[in-house]
């Protein structure tokens, strides 16, 4: 698990620019592992817990806790 992705969500970032960043940091991870990406996955456990609290769908996603919880 790669956590802490929501460090990476920046307002001045587009969307394209911050997923090509979390996918560098996936393969960069997996590259030293010695492991395949799709073995990575990458979190907001914070953001996560918070949109289960509040039942906050759009943050849920965005945190991508669902896709770890799922595997």
């Amino acid at each position: 698990m790669l956590n802490k992705i929501d460090g990476l969500w920046d307002e001045l970032k587009s969307a394209e620019a911050i997923e090509k960043e979390i996918e560098k940091q996936v393969n960069d991870s997996a590259s030293l592992l010695g492991i395949k990406p799709g073995y990575v996955f990458p979190v907001s456990a914070q953001k996560g817990l918070l949109a289960k609290i509040n039942h906050d769908e759009p943050l849920l996603e965005k945190s991508r806790l669902l896709a770890l919880e799922n595997h």
